[in-house]
């Protein structure tokens, strides 16, 4: 099955609220090196409260240039009560789409 084929079960399953499914699905995606799987994956997690997983998941999407993994992550990060680890996450995300001086 290709990776679109495993975001789109997944999204499929997530509509009819078969997390479990979704979860498998992204997952696969996620094993297949997909960075839109891995922030997928990520979100499901966090909805079941494994934030250890969530936050790894998210690592693994900012690892493969998906552009909402460091908010994903710093967002997490903030609902755990890290406000460290988020300030830091917003402020590499920051540093990150700052301009580039002349």
């Amino acid at each position: 099955m290709s990776i679109e084929d495993l975001l789109r079960r997944g999204g499929e399953c997530e509509a009819a609220g078969d997390w479990d499914g979704a979860e498998e699905a992204y997952r696969e995606a996620d094993e297949l090196q997909s960075a839109e799987g891995a922030i997928l994956l990520g979100i499901v997690l966090k909805r079941a409260s494994d934030l250890p997983a969530a936050e790894a998941a998210f690592l693994r999407a900012e690892g493969r240039g998906h552009p909402e993994a460091a908010s994903s992550l710093g967002i997490l990060l903030q609902d755990a009560d890290d406000l460290e680890g988020a300030k830091g996450r917003t402020h590499d995300r920051s540093a990150a789409e700052a301009p580039t001086p002349p």
